[in-house]
């Protein structure tokens, strides 16, 4: 990763979920690219990176579209495409405010609202994650619908598909789940083991 002299923080907070909301607060190198973010959102929030990504300036839309070349480029007309390995955060994030979508998952399409907070001038050399709420949803949960009716059903010890849900997340009878958890300590470890 590229040493840079100014910092971007970031609030990254999942569209839709609610009670509680999940977000985490980034901090990021200016010249870091878009793959380095991709990799510091997946960590933050606890995602595997499993399933395909992009970044766009519209949910959906045909404008910018930053991410991974893959076969399926050609069936799109996008406007703007960029290939996210070499496009920096600094070429698209020009002033504190500005929004971007991250989704993950097109099929469970988990789209997270990008928010540029602050930008210091500062050095750092990896991503920080300095905060956050809330547990991320598990990976093929059915998206935002998929992870309400986990929730639901993970609080209410006397519903049928209690221990299912338990099973299905490899945990052990009688186990809590709290989708109130979220720990920055554990956050920034295993960032710090994967940059």
């Amino acid at each position: 990763m590229l040493v840079s002299s100014s910092t971007y923080q970031f609030k990254v907070q999942i569209k839709g979920i609610t009670q509680p909301p999940v977000w985490r607060r980034i901090i990021m190198p200016a010249e870091a690219s878009f793959i380095d973010f991709h990799h510091a959102i997946q960590v933050s929030f606890g995602w595997h990176n499993a399933h395909l990504y992009e970044f766009a300036d519209k949910s959906f839309g045909y404008g910018l579209s930053i991410k991974e070349p893959n076969e399926f480029d050609d069936e799109f007309e996008y406007s703007d495409v960029r290939d996210a390995a070499s496009t920096p955060l600094s070429s698209v994030f020009l002033k504190e405010g500005d929004k971007l979508i991250y989704v993950y998952d097109f099929g469970d399409s988990w789209e997270h609202k990008i928010t540029l907070e602050k930008i210091a001038e500062e050095s750092i050399e990896k991503p920080n994650c300095i905060a956050g709420k809330g547990k991320c949803p598990p990976e093929d949960c059915g998206g935002i619908g998929g992870y309400a009716y986990m929730k639901h059903v993970l609080v209410d010890k006397s519903h049928e598909e209690h221990d299912t849900f338990l099973e299905w997340l490899g945990l052990d009878d009688g186990s809590d789940w709290n989708p109130h958890e979220f720990n920055v300590v554990d956050a920034q470890k295993m960032l710090n083991n994967v940059f």
